[in-house]
């Protein structure tokens, strides 16, 4: 070919490149503009990443083309979208969505599917994109988030996975057939009650595969009682099903993912529960790990404050807590009980500079409960439990705060003068008893606000099953935590509020047979255990997960130190972390297999002591080497590469630790 056509034809596809990359660039400012955000100085402008880390803590995602299709705003200092506090949020939502669509970044042809509630004080919407082939298709969606509360937006992510350009190929008769045969196995079908429907979806998150394909695909699922079978909508091959039920298999054991959280000791479990479910957190409510008197009251301002329980010796600052406070970035403190309870040395060193703090405190616990109520001044419902001991509170403390019911301590013949007095100045009508009459006496029900029931076991244990089988029916997880020691139930109260499930208590060593039999015929299918060994025996954990081998119930971490091989467990936050890391492996460990011998490997331990290598990783000299076993896929990262940042980081960490 004549060397000026060739000359001709690299400079213009160097234009071309050169076009393409000034207008990938101004798509990005242009987006950035309309949020209503500025970039940073020290960011360049004219190489914009495909990820953009903004100062004020909002991260900004972008596609090849420039098109923004996520935002993270939920560690954000400036409010994103965001309308007046006092506006109607219902209100807040529309306009806000309106706009969105109005500006493109929720395009025509996505409607919406789904809105609902997330957490606490959070709204989910969902936007599914349209085909012409009436095919769902979960995977081509735009999720927005918003706090409900403060009116503001939080997340929108865009997800592109898999488009639908044709219609399926198989007749929807012929796959049916197919779908039934397997369907056919359980005891009284009635085909007349098979319902369909077409949708794209993921052959690898099946419970029961029948073929080798993976990935996502259209599919033809039929659906019976409670059991799902997929058909390729093109092939007509049996692809999998979901809680596939047959003759054979309706005596197995129900099955229950187990985990657990835990640390040291009480304080640094509560670290650990922060750890696993909060990224930072204006407000912390502080209380002392050893007088559960004036903790008990502290679970239910967890709801107003938005804000977890850490606790804290009374004359001794933990460093591990310190660390913590930090990580959080906490600003303002609810301190719980007077000197005794947390003094003020400990207050100085726990607590950042010009940080605020709150502080409840009275001449006794009843006094201390009752400025507690005082912050409820719109409740028109309490819950009435005993001083005494803290087993009940505990028990009703995550319903109490889901719904903001302030938690009122009486003894048992008695209501303390004070707690009568806030009674009276309150909107109180209505109230719920937790615990039986050796906790709170019949006689006593008179002085109370009209009584809407009693809630009440035999003993400690069956009072919580009782607050679980009425008020959390519905319920999938459940946390499992000590009835003899009141810590660690405390500090996870609020995250069971929060997805608004129960906590259950228990003995050291054993299940009672009514708490197994209510977890059996319960929805429950995930039992977090809270607290080490000493407060929740490994016999318990073991017991729940046995009927589950594949789970793993813990992560072990083996490394090389001196030439010779240290093995220890992750803690819950730890293996977290590990999971996160490994969520990233389908974006850069995507080559070949290595299994070469590693420096440092992570294993998997399951209930019955079998062990997996889940991945293993060499930090070299200018590169890191990853095996995966689960995905069964290697990789060589520079050291420059983010995901092999993050696991030197993480590593350096395990090795102090």
């Amino acid at each position: 070919m004549n060397k000026k056509i060739v000359a001709a034809l690299t400079l213009s596809a160097l234009l071309l490149s050169t076009n393409s990359f000034a207008a990938n660039e101004t798509q990005k400012l242009d987006a950035i503009k309309k949020l209503g955000l500025k970039i940073d100085q020290s960011i360049d402008k004219s190489n914009l990443k495909d990820e953009i880390k903004l100062q004020n803590g909002i991260t900004l995602k972008f596609d090849k083309e420039g098109k923004l299709i996520g935002i993270d705003a939920l560690s954000s200092t400036e409010k994103l979208f965001s309308g007046k506090s006092d506006d109607k949020f219902e209100d807040y939502l529309n306009s806000t969505i309106s706009k969105l669509q109005k500006d493109g970044y929720i395009p025509k042809e996505y409607k919406l599917v789904d809105q609902q509630d997330i957490l606490d004080n959070g709204y989910k919407v969902v936007f599914e994109k349209e085909n012409s082939f009436n095919v769902k298709n979960p995977y081509n969606i735009i999720i927005v988030s918003f706090d409900k509360k403060t009116n503001e937006l939080k997340t929108f992510n865009k997800i592109e996975k898999f488009e639908v350009t044709k219609a399926p190929t198989a007749k929807l008769e012929d796959a049916k057939k197919v779908a039934i045969e397997k369907l056919k196995s359980i005891k009284g079908f009635d085909e007349t009650k098979v319902k369909s429907e077409t949708s794209v979806i993921n052959i690898d998150n099946l419970s029961t595969k029948f073929t080798k394909n993976k990935g996502l695909v259209v599919a033809y699922v039929f659906e019976y009682e409670d059991t799902k079978v997929y058909v390729d909508a093109n092939t007509k091959e049996l692809l999998g099903a979901d809680k596939l039920k047959s003759n054979a298999d309706t005596q197995s054991k129900k099955q229950y993912v187990v985990s657990r959280i835990y640390g040291k000791d009480r304080i640094d479990t509560s670290i650990q529960i922060a750890k696993s479910y909060i990224k930072t957190s204006e407000f912390a409510i502080l209380a002392n790990q050893n007088n559960f008197p004036d903790s008990l009251s502290a679970t239910v301002l967890s709801k107003k404050y938005n804000a977890p329980i850490l606790l804290t010796d009374a004359i001794k600052a933990d460093k591990s807590l310190i660390q913590e406070i930090k990580r959080l970035q906490t600003k303002y403190f609810v301190k719980i009980g007077g000197e005794k309870s947390i003094s003020n040395e400990v207050a100085v060193q726990l607590l950042p500079e010009k940080s605020k703090v709150k502080s409840y405190k009275g001449a006794d616990r009843y006094a201390t409960n009752a400025e507690i109520i005082k912050e409820f001044k719109n409740a028109d419902t309490c819950i009435i439990a005993s001083g005494e001991n803290f087993a009940d509170s505990l028990s009703i403390g995550a319903f109490a705060t889901k719904n903001g019911y302030p938690i009122v301590l009486v003894q048992k013949d008695k209501i303390n003068d004070v707690t009568k007095q806030v009674l009276k100045d309150s909107k109180i009508k209505k109230c719920y008893i937790v615990g039986g009459e050796n906790s709170v006496s019949k006689s006593l029900e008179k002085e109370l606000p009209q009584v809407i029931e009693r809630i009440a076991g035999n003993d400690r244990y069956e009072t919580s099953l009782k607050i679980a089988g009425k008020f959390y029916k519905d319920a999938q997880g459940a946390y499992l935590a000590s009835g003899e020691v009141f810590a660690d139930s405390l500090a996870i109260n609020p995250i069971a509020a929060r997805f608004d499930v129960p906590l259950i208590l228990t003995p050291k060593d054993k299940l009672p047979q009514k708490t197994q039999e209510y977890l059996d015929n319960s929805k429950i299918i995930q039992v977090a255990i809270i607290g080490g060994e000493k407060t929740v025996s490994k016999q318990i954990q073991q017991e729940l997960a046995k009927t589950n081998p594949n789970v793993a119930t813990s992560v072990k971490f083996t490394y090389t130190k001196d030439g010779k091989k240290v093995t220890r467990e992750l803690t819950n936050a730890e293996a977290n972390e590990l999971a996160k890391l490994m969520n990233e492996h389908e974006k850069y460990v995507t080559g070949e297999r290595l299994k070469s011998i590693f420096d440092n490997y992570f294993t998997l331990v399951s209930a019955n002591g079998k062990t997996k290598v889940a991945v293993s990783v060499n930090i070299e000299k200018d590169e890191v080497v990853i095996d995966d076993a689960i995905l069964e896929k290697g990789a060589t990262l520079n050291k420059d590469n983010d995901l092999a940042k993050q696991y030197i980081k993480f590593i350096e960490n395990l090795q102090q630790n």
